[in-house]
């Protein structure tokens, strides 16, 4: 994943750089975890505060008590995939069709996606395809991703989702443009190394292709 991470800026490049050295991992997970924690401390009574200035203002005043809870609520989900990240992972898998859980999953993405609006098109084979994942894992790697992009994606964009079987691996792709990398939000998503820790877990791989206009999981089909 290495190539992979240098493609993606910021804090979520640096965590990519680290998902192939689990080593590193629980260096930053002893580094950080006190601090995620006094960080929230504090962040809660931030957020108590906040709650009792806006009703004593009765909603008045010169702040935009809006914007202030958005940003706490962005730093607190931040906070979040940080830990989620440094969590020991250890997959609890089970046997299931991949082509029926996408296709499960895929209207609650389209929600996800409606406001802005994101177009999402599936394409995938007909014939069963038996995987044994940690679907739980799985599915919240993947949430979070659309979950990104759903705040940051260009709007009235198309975006491509694929998936069957190259040779002796599994393979779910994603199509679009350079923003699937690169979503510009306030707040940077640490959706692609939650996800590529996820993969790593089942002997798989996460990589951008194309400029960043491509995300493609894979993993042994056995």
């Amino acid at each position: 994943m290495m190539g992979t991470a240098g493609q993606v800026d910021g804090l979520a490049g640096a965590l990519l750089r680290c998902v192939d050295e689990p080593e590193q991992v629980a260096v930053i997970h002893s580094l950080l975890d006190r601090y995620c924690h006094r960080l929230r401390n504090r962040l809660n009574s931030m957020k108590l505060s906040l709650y009792l200035a806006r009703r004593l203002s009765g909603g008045g005043g010169l702040l935009d008590w809006d914007r202030a809870e958005a940003a706490s609520r962005s730093i607190e989900g931040l906070i979040d995939q940080l830990q989620q990240f440094c969590t020991p992972l250890t997959p609890v898998p089970s046997p299931g069709d991949l082509g029926d859980w996408l296709r499960d999953r895929l209207p609650s993405w389209r929600q996800l996606l409606a406001p802005r609006p994101i177009r999402l098109v599936a394409e995938g084979t007909d014939e069963p395809l038996p995987v044994t994942f940690d679907w739980i894992r799985l599915g919240q790697g993947l949430d979070g991703l659309v979950a990104a992009w759903a705040h940051c994606a260009p709007e009235e964009a198309s975006l491509r989702l694929c998936w069957g079987r190259d040779s002796d691996r599994i393979v779910l792709r994603f199509e679009a443009e350079a923003w699937l990398a690169r979503p510009d939000g306030e707040v940077e998503s640490l959706a692609l190394p939650l996800l590529a820790r996820v993969m790593r877990a089942h002997r798989g791989s996460l990589a951008l292709l194309d400029e960043s206009s491509a995300i493609e999981l894979s993993w042994p089909s056995s």
